[in-house]
């Protein structure tokens, strides 16, 4: 999963994005200026080589669509764990905290095995979707702003962010649903007309946990991978150096992102399960009542799982 794409290209290249998936292009002038007078050029501009990219985005999506398959009943412990509370009219008030094997175990003893498998239709919908989406987006912003600027800070930082705006509204519908089927006790499947039923809850703690996570993720393993490539290498195998390389770019960003986006991840599964009581407060709202009846531990129920998930869509996003 954590395969750079190559086309044969080997250049060094800061805004590297999907690997060398990039053909140097020349244009004349300074960056973003274009000069029809003189035949020269100042630097060179790398133009998006559409096919690789499709390539990518289907291979992606492929092992992500497998992958989000074998994470899923992870994911179903995760909401169980982060929804264990118990609602009341004046706020809500945690039951006793479960931990993994207690969840994993009542939910085969009460509800059967197959629960665990609750969503994962729609998780590989999203997977597959949110890779055909992204990438394309991602690459398309990254090229544009590295016409403005070239600073490794600020590339993913802007491209990721409006690449995550565009597919988390687009695969909320999908998410709210699966959340849903997650969250409640047996095997569930819900179909888009549900959504009529229910409010909407969760979109802005969804957009916020999957905003910042995309950022975050990617600045670390733009520059990690940078500092990695003039530290790291085997010289009997390219190919261990670029999957050591990879490798710990991944981790390292998956686990920093994991841990920004952890409170929000709470929340979001709790506004999408408790929408009759929750859908009118605001994130900071929930956020407050948690921490106030619950603790700070609350906001990190889960979070082995939460890496685990994310770790997985890094990994998709890395291959």
């Amino acid at each position: 999963f954590f395969f750079q794409a190559e086309d044969g290209i080997r250049d060094f290249c800061l805004s590297r994005g999907l690997g060398d998936v990039y053909k140097r292009q020349e244009y004349m002038g300074r960056l973003g200026k274009f000069n029809t007078d003189k035949m020269e050029r100042d630097i060179s501009v790398k133009r998006i080589n559409w096919e690789n990219i499709m390539k990518i985005s289907v291979s992606s999506a492929l092992s992500a669509s497998i992958s989000s398959i074998l994470t899923n009943p992870l994911d179903v412990i995760k909401v169980r764990m982060q929804n264990d509370v118990t609602v009341l009219t004046k706020g809500i008030r945690i039951i006793p905290a479960r931990g993994f094997n207690s969840t994993l175990k009542d939910i085969v003893q009460k509800e059967g095995a197959t629960t665990l498998m609750s969503g994962a239709r729609k998780s590989m919908v999203m997977a597959s979707i949110g890779c055909v989406v992204y990438w394309p987006l991602y690459e398309s912003f990254k090229d544009i702003v590295s016409r403005f600027t070239q600073q490794q800070l600020m590339l993913p930082l802007i491209a990721s962010s409006l690449a995550r705006t565009v597919s988390t509204i687009v695969l909320f519908p999908i998410d709210l649903l699966r959340t849903v089927e997650q969250g409640q006790k047996g095997f569930v499947s819900l179909s888009l007309r549900d959504l009529l039923n229910r409010k909407w809850s969760g979109f802005s703690a969804t957009y916020s946990r999957d905003l910042i996570f995309s950022m975050a993720y990617w600045i670390v393993v733009e520059n990690m991978r940078l500092q990695l490539k003039s530290r790291v290498y085997f010289e009997d195998s390219p190919f261990l150096t670029k999957f050591t390389i990879n490798a710990l770019s991944a981790s390292l960003a998956g686990a920093i992102s994991s841990a920004l986006t952890l409170p929000f991840d709470v929340v979001k599964t709790r506004k999408q399960l408790n929408s009759d009581k929750l859908h009118y407060l605001s994130n900071i709202a929930v956020l407050r009542n948690i921490y106030a009846e619950e603790g700070l531990s609350a906001f990190f129920l889960g979070s082995l799982l939460v890496y685990s998930t994310n770790f997985r869509k890094a990994s998709s996003q890395e291959s």
